[in-house]
């Protein structure tokens, strides 16, 4: 079935590439979104990340090319709604990195051995690290790093299924059979070689983040980098931003109750 879907997408962009921009019909767009839309099964977040696209992914134009790129990988939002395609991760932080590799590479088996009552991770010796860092980010909702101990909400046990426990410990093993064939590096985006692809742009917004460790961005040159992609390129960042001509895209409420106007950037080899 992923098989099936994947050709489909390629028979569909080959196509769009041999029609002008003027004549691209209704039907080639009936195309695309029944070849986008006919995924087996529906995924959730394998971890959550301060500024995941999880939810948001399904508001961004659908990928045109049966590869992804995600230059700032984090939790891979994007990514993971159309996980069948041939998905390339890459980030700059260890951590993301090792979480990453360590999901794409564990068994089932051992994924479902992970200790459920966890206190602190620090105590689970016997663990590879990079499970150790898969728990902490369950262990608070929203992190850009890894907790070592539980958040007072998970202690409170009232919201026991938002955090590690069973149900994350059987998705994660259920659904890590769905993306073996996956890949993360650790690289900065400069060094990414320039592939033709679907390229997910969703980098730490000017504003806003410091709070992820890897936040010194000159965004002249990350702007002039996205334009030079080849495929199609959708860039993230707050619409009020101006180091690319960004449109909105939806409205957000902040960890503080604040709104603010989530935008993006498109570029792709044809009018959309």
């Amino acid at each position: 079935m992923l098989l099936r879907v994947a050709n489909r997408l390629v028979a569909v962009a080959a196509l769009r590439r041999r029609i002008p921009n003027w004549a691209v019909g209704s039907a080639v767009r009936a195309m695309e979104r029944e070849a986008m839309n006919s995924d087996p099964k529906r995924i959730h977040g394998f971890f959550t990340y301060t500024g995941g696209k999880w939810r948001l992914a399904k508001e961004y134009y659908a990928p045109l090319f049966p590869k992804i790129v995600e230059p700032f990988a984090g939790s891979a939002g994007y990514a993971g709604k159309y996980y069948w395609l041939d998905v390339k991760l890459y980030d700059i932080n260890p951590i993301i990195v090792g979480v990453w590799d360590y999901i794409i590479r564990a068994s089932t088996a051992e994924i479902n051995r992970l200790p459920l009552n966890v206190q602190d991770t620090r105590k689970l010796t016997r663990l590879p690290q990079e499970a150790r860092w898969l728990i902490g980010f369950w262990m608070q909702r929203g992190l850009s790093n890894p907790r070592e101990t539980p958040c007072s909400w998970m202690r409170s046990g009232n919201w026991s299924v938002h955090f590690w426990g069973p149900e994350k410990r059987a998705r994660i093993a259920r659904q890590a059979e769905l993306i073996r064939h996956w890949q993360i590096k650790q690289l900065s985006w400069e060094r990414i070689p320039n592939t033709t692809a679907t390229w997910f742009v969703d980098p730490p917004y000017k504003r806003g983040g410091t709070r992820y460790e890897f936040n010194h961005i000159d965004y002249e040159r990350l702007a002039s980098w996205c334009r030079k992609r080849n495929g199609e390129v959708i860039v993230c960042e707050r619409s009020c931003e101006n180091w690319l001509p960004f449109k909105p895209l939806a409205q957000l409420t902040t960890v503080a109750n604040s709104i603010y106007e989530e935008g993006f950037w498109y570029r792709g080899p044809w009018k959309r």
